[in-house]
């Protein structure tokens, strides 16, 4: 327990020194409770799987991060075995006895054997993608979640760049409207004025007509009267 305790305390203080420490708790939650568990994620795939939506949620920057250093830290302890294999001691072969060796046979018998080519690594198209990832930073599930991620501000700015287009219509509708209302109170107004023009007119004529008939039936009644007046002189 002690043991474990003390490998359980180099992950923390491995996390912390690499700016992780704020996920501790949750790796160890996780069953990654010491630095050798940590070694085990050899693959990329391994590493995400652990910091990603179904593990322990890192962000994407922390996420990206994180693979590398795992990655490394994996890679720190293969380099260490292989180093370990190659310092082992090797062992003898026991010498055969003078009277089990064989007469050797001639070169011409026993040609040289030539190594077999190694055949050539054909990567998936999955591996290649995941290699251009990494060429630029990117693990191949942080490009997708950035490509998603383009591809939604892409969705979004055609709708903007749509409704903007709606909003422009809208306006030059209204602007329209406005105008054609404007003109045909104007016409309106128009047709009121000579119609206010016509009947003001109308009534000075009628005005007038009726003037100008009362003062001559006035003349008319004055020259009645005087000629009466005469007639009456004469008779009397």
């Amino acid at each position: 327990m002690a043991l474990r305790s003390h490998k359980t305390q180099e992950l923390k203080d491995w996390l912390e020194a690499n700016k992780f420490g704020q996920f501790f708790e949750k790796i160890c939650e996780s069953g990654v409770e010491t630095l050798d568990d940590l070694r085990e994620l050899q693959t990329e795939s391994d590493v995400m799987e652990l910091a990603g939506p179904n593990g322990i949620n890192m962000g994407v920057v922390f996420r990206r991060k994180f693979v590398r250093a795992v990655l490394s830290l994996s890679q720190s302890k293969s380099g260490q075995t292989s180093a370990t294999s190659q310092d082992a001691p090797a062992t003898t072969q026991p010498t055969p006895s003078p009277s089990n060796k064989t007469k050797p046979e001639p070169a011409a018998n026993n040609p040289p054997k030539t190594a077999d080519p190694e055949p050539a690594t054909i990567s998936s198209p999955k591996e290649s993608s995941t290699q251009q990832s990494k060429g630029k930073g990117l693990t191949a599930p942080e490009q997708q979640a950035l490509n998603e991620l383009v591809s939604t501000i892409k969705e979004h700015t055609q709708q903007l760049r749509t409704s903007r287009d709606d909003l422009t219509n809208v306006k030059k509708q209204a602007d329209d409207s406005r105008k054609e209302l404007t003109e045909l109170f104007d016409k309106a107004m128009g047709v009121l004025v000579m119609r206010k023009k016509h009947l003001e007119n109308a009534l000075n004529l009628a005005e007038t007509e009726t003037t100008q008939n009362l003062k001559q039936r006035v003349v008319d009644l004055q020259a009645s009267a005087k000629n009466l007046l005469k007639v009456t002189a004469l008779v009397f």
